[in-house]
């Protein structure tokens, strides 16, 4: 089914959805002086361990140019490390450090709550629904890319 209006565009309702969260989200991270790309980055080194900005750039969708300064903003702000390979001078691998980590932990409940707010009024199963079709939608957009 496709939309008789281009207001109707599903891709447009999406776009519209999706910055209005962000705009929640900045909000959300202000208090803490993050930003949602500097989170997302944190967030992949916390999960992946050690990475290097070319890993990032795979598993997120911020631009690879934009990744390397706030991968800058945040070794300045002592939440992720960086060091060199000793085997190829060229590689860097990142990792979250302490703080950085314990930043994480402190996010857990305002992003809870944001979760909260943008799903309030919906019963369990449409929820789950919501998060099934954000995830089918992501994987349409991801091989796309390929």
């Amino acid at each position: 089914m496709s939309a008789t209006r281009p207001a109707d565009s599903i891709a447009l309702q999406v776009a519209e959805l999706g910055d209005l969260i962000e705009r929640q989200l900045i909000a959300a991270l202000a208090p803490f002086d993050l930003t949602p790309a500097e989170f997302r980055i944190l967030n992949v080194l916390s999960e992946c361990g050690s990475c290097t900005a070319a890993d990032i750039a795979m598993r997120t969708p911020i631009d690879p140019s934009f990744i390397s300064r706030m991968v800058h903003r945040l070794a300045q702000k002592q939440l992720i490390a960086r060091r060199r390979s000793r085997s190829d001078r060229r590689t860097v691998t990142l990792r979250a450090t302490d703080s950085g980590k314990e930043l994480l932990l402190q996010l857990v409940d305002p992003l809870a709550k944001l979760e909260h707010e943008v799903l309030h009024g919906l019963s369990d199963a449409e929820r789950a629904a919501t998060m099934s079709l954000a995830a089918a939608i992501r994987v349409n957009l991801e091989s796309d890319e390929d």
